[in-house]
């Protein structure tokens, strides 16, 4: 399946446990089945049935299936409470509270105003009332896509519109100004809420979710999925604000993101410096929702999880409320969220071991919040809060015994045998912004963003190798501010670069990380990583320059100097014990430039050259043999460079993609498991990974959409010794191909069924690292409007297959292979019932 919106035209404004757990579960369970068959709006529910049936409800192409890359039909009927005003303004509420994307040249709305629309109606429906007495029409040029003309221009009989009409295409918030898709020369994929409700895995394990859908995302761990973009570490971002963990870059806190509180996921692969360093494979930016501008809404959601092979003990509830709405000149979102999470069971019945990136046995709480201060039509004020904690009661600990090569799988140790020597375990983070945005300061478009980040885990304790067990603590915080000013250039405007503009400013940052201490019932705290302060600066400028129109040049650098204070500490025996702190500094321009050439109405082709830069891993790095001091670092960051071309279209019914990429780095920084222990130390070693990626998304018939992707990469890295080998499938994806086929034989009902399938991956002996056996992943979605609100049903893993973890095969012959082979989790049902009201 293709997921996104790479599409160029459109613009987006748009055991005992288990008992213990039940009692909530069922009382939700209950709960769910009254709110389905009651509410004030039952009446009208049945009066819309019998008009579709009877055919008097106009019916819209569902060509839903699929997720980003295309289309989704237009939603059946909600409740839509927009006021009178700006049409601009009422657009963008609309297209926020259903699935259409809007096209339309961005003078077309200027100076018009919408009636708006109140009450309850299908989108289209809506819409029609938006742009009554606007002089403007509209007409559906793909499933879920809308373009809006003035009303003497709208061709005849469908026929084309004669001349170029260069439209503002859905945009990606993950710039340092949202941007369009069309103008950005690199791959993206765009996965809205209501793609993100249709994988049942996401709602489970997000980033295991995005393995399943997103080109050159790699699968690795079934309980809890690191994330690499293109075999290359990926940024991921809440609210544009970076998660990763800047000396110990394992992504590990990817995991504290709760899949149902965020409204979109934007996914930029390639090299991206847009934000500095880190995200030499891409950008994963996670968005909470926000505002709907208007009356009131509140939405609730209850719902629950379980596992067939063990139903008392896998049941899980969940329930989240949200409203949204204006106060006078405020625009505010408020949502919070929990669950229940039971214990998770492989395809045999067998319990998993607890993990701490999935968070089974556990209670997670979430609040969001998005705060909008209007203060006139050029000036506003933004916040958003976003806080999740997670409280873990484990009941199953990995032990060291498992074995890839028999197909033994790690046992599950009952974990009241070591509870009374570590700390409760526990995740919780905390990430708030600050934003003031002017639209006209001296003809600049100005933004200021202030952010602050606290973290604090206390992961599952593991099995290093028996008797010797370890809990993992870290503490971290970031606090910073950007500065980004969009600067037109209007002596430009006269010749064929008119409408051309720079976007300028700067970054400071400083980013606290406190030492990861680990506790075994043997030994006293040992120290495995120094603490670390860094501080850094960045300067940036990106150039923005049309080109007759049918060509968009970009260009820019970005220069960043960074400060690191590493302390002193006493390492364990097998780090090389006492280690010297000190100050490590270092610095790096890097540069990007990228033409995206308009083709045609439909097509658009593009290439691009970009920079990234990957900061060695600076707290591990101690672990290394001969590193005693901060003095025997090379700190010098790992730049990658990367060339892609691609292409993108969008015709009535098809849409599609394609890019091939190619990148390399003198220094990419790899991991090497530090024997006898499942640790991992960073190595420097030159890489080159190149890949393709397809994408295709079709709707045939007014009830059927089909699609799917195909993606590739493939690379070598060369050693201390001078030897060339092949990367191993722990760093780049192996042959992945994807499928899906929806149907929706009502407006009100619709259904998804999807196929991923990855190839075996041969072993790089050199590396001391093996293959892979085939993955293949089944899972099917259905939603239908159910009472006064929707009902989602959900399969993971339908066919109950047994797949095995590729981290765990690669790793066969250490401690981390042992530990980790366990099957992905077996069949997995949801069920979610949400009213709006």
């Amino acid at each position: 399946m293709s997921a996104g919106a790479d599409r160029g035209a459109a613009r987006d404004h748009g055991g005992g446990r288990g008992g213990r757990r039940k009692t909530p579960a069922l009382l939700l369970g209950a709960s769910l089945c009254a709110l389905a068959v009651s509410g004030p709006a039952a009446a009208d529910w049945q009066q819309r049935l019998q008009q579709l049936d009877a055919g008097t409800l106009p019916r819209v192409d569902p060509g839903w299936g699929q997720l980003a890359q295309g289309a989704s039909p237009a939603e059946a009927a909600q409740d839509f409470a927009i006021p009178a005003g700006s049409l601009e303004a009422a657009l963008l509420a609309f297209s926020q509270a259903v699935d259409l994307q809007l096209l339309y040249p961005a003078d077309l709305t200027a100076g018009l105003q919408s009636p708006g629309v109140q009450g309850r109606y299908d989108p289209e429906q809506a819409l029609q009332l938006l742009i009554a007495g606007t002089g403007l029409t509209y007409r559906f040029t793909a499933a879920n896509t809308v373009t809006l003309t003035p009303a003497d221009a709208a061709p005849a009989d469908g026929a084309q519109a004669e001349g170029p009409l260069r439209l503002d295409p859905v945009t990606v918030t993950g710039a340092r100004f949202a941007t369009p898709i069309s103008e950005l020369p690199s791959s993206n994929t765009i996965l809205e809420r209501e793609d993100l409700e249709a994988q049942p895995t996401f709602q489970r394990d997000a980033i295991g979710g995005l393995a399943k859908v997103v080109p050159g995302f790699n699968f690795t761990s079934p309980v809890g999925s690191a994330g690499a973009l293109r075999g290359r570490e990926a940024s991921f971002r809440i609210n544009n604000i970076e998660i990763n963990q800047r000396f110990r870059p394992t992504g590990n806190a990817i995991f504290d993101v709760p899949a149902a509180a965020f409204g979109r996921v934007e996914v930029v692969r390639g090299a991206d410096a847009t934000f500095g360093f880190g995200a030499s494979g891409g950008a994963v930016n996670f968005r909470t929702p926000e505002p709907v501008p208007g009356e009131m809404q509140l939405e609730t959601t209850v719902g629950l999880s379980l596992q067939p092979t063990d139903v008392g003990d896998s049941i899980s509830p969940e329930l989240r409320q949200s409203v949204t709405g204006s106060l006078d000149r405020i625009d505010y979102w408020l949502e919070v969220g929990g669950e229940i999470n039971q214990t998770l069971f492989d395809p045999d019945g067998d319990p998993l071991p607890d993990s701490d990136t999935t968070f089974p046995n556990s209670d997670v709480i979430d609040f969001n919040a998005n705060l909008v201060f209007n203060i006139d039509d050029d000036q506003r004020l933004e916040t958003t809060h976003f806080f999740v904690h997670t409280a873990q009661d484990p009941e199953f600990l990995a032990a060291s015994d498992g074995d890839p090569d028999t197909g033994r799988k790690t046992s599950a140790v009952p974990f009241s045998d070591f509870a009374d020597v570590f700390e409760d375990s526990f995740r919780r983070q905390y990430i708030g912004t600050a934003s003031y945005e002017n639209d006209d300061v001296f003809g600049n478009r100005f933004n200021l963003t202030l952010f602050y980040q606290d973290r604090a885990l206390r992961q599952i304790p593991g099995e290093l190798a028996p008797p010797l067990i370890i809990q993992v603590r870290e503490d971290n915080r970031r606090i910073g501010g950007r500065l980004n000013i969009e600067t037109p250039l209007p002596f430009l405007d006269d010749g064929w670069f008119a409408g051309s503009s720079v976007t300028w400013g700067g970054d400071l940052q400083r980013f606290d990380y406190d030492a990861e201490e680990t506790l075994d019932p043997a030994l006293p705290f040992v120290f495995t990583v120094p603490e670390a302060t860094e501080i850094s600066r960045a300067v940036f400028a990106q150039l923005r320059v049309p080109f007759l129109e049918d060509f968009l040049i970009t260009g820019g650098v970005r220069y960043e100097a960074t400060d690191v204070d590493i302390g002193s500490a006493n390492l364990s025996p097998a780090f090389g014990g006492a280690f010297e702190g000190g100050d490590v500094d270092f610095d790096q321009a890097l540069f990007n430039a990228g033409l995206v050439y308009f083709a045609t109405d439909e097509v658009e082709v593009y290439g691009s050259f970009s920079q990234a830069a990957d900061v060695l891993d600076l707290a591990r790095a101690p672990r290394l043999p001969g590193i005693t001091s901060a003095d025997d670092i090379n700190p010098e960051p790992a730049t990658t460079d990367q060339f892609e071309v691609g292409v993108r279209g969008s015709w009535p019914g098809i849409q599609a993609t394609a890019a091939v990429f190619y990148s390399e780095s003198d220094l990419a920084s790899q991991f090497t498991v530090v024997p006898g222990t499942t640790f991992a130390a960073p190595v420097r070693r030159p890489q080159e990974i190149w890949g393709v990626e397809i994408t295709l998304d079709t709707q045939p018939w007014d009830q059927w959409g089909f699609g799917g992707s195909l993606s590739f990469s493939d690379g070598t890295t060369e050693l201390e010794n001078g030897n060339t080998v092949d990367l191993s499938a722990d760093t780049i994806q192996p042959f992945r191909v994807t499928g899906y086929a929806a149907y929706s034989p009502f407006l009100w009902w619709r259904n998804r069924i999807q196929i991923s399938h990855q190839v075996s991956a041969d072993a790089s002996p050199e590396l001391n690292e093996f293959g892979v056996s085939p993955l293949t992943f089944v899972d099917f979605y259905s939603e239908a409007e159910v009472g006064p609100g929707r009902l989602q049903f959900g399969v993971e893993n339908l066919f109950n297959r047994t797949e095995f973890n590729p981290t765990a095969q690669v790793n066969r012959t250490t401690a981390l292979g042992r530990l980790t082979n366990n099957p992905f989790p077996g069949t997995t049902l949801s069920l979610r019932y949400s009213m709006r009201w």
